[in-house]
């Protein structure tokens, strides 16, 4: 993904994955409205979503060069 901007530097993410309360996947639609759609778009636009719920521990290590990206 990049990191925080279009720049050719990736972030690289490590999860520990035992989450502290347990996780749930959840799975639904997500609407955004103006102004967070496109510009010049007065419409709300709606789109599937996936995520999952929990407390994890992570740690974020970079950036690194994308083409280095794990």
């Amino acid at each position: 993904m990049p990191w925080f901007a279009d720049y050719p530097t990736c972030a690289q993410h490590f999860y520990d994955w035992t989450a502290l309360d347990g996780i749930s996947f959840l799975e639904g639609n997500v609407t955004l409205y103006p102004p967070f759609t496109s510009p010049g778009n007065s419409a709300p636009a709606t789109f599937p979503a996936q995520a999952v719920n929990g407390v994890f521990q992570f740690k974020i290590v970079g950036p690194l060069v994308c083409d280095e990206f794990v």
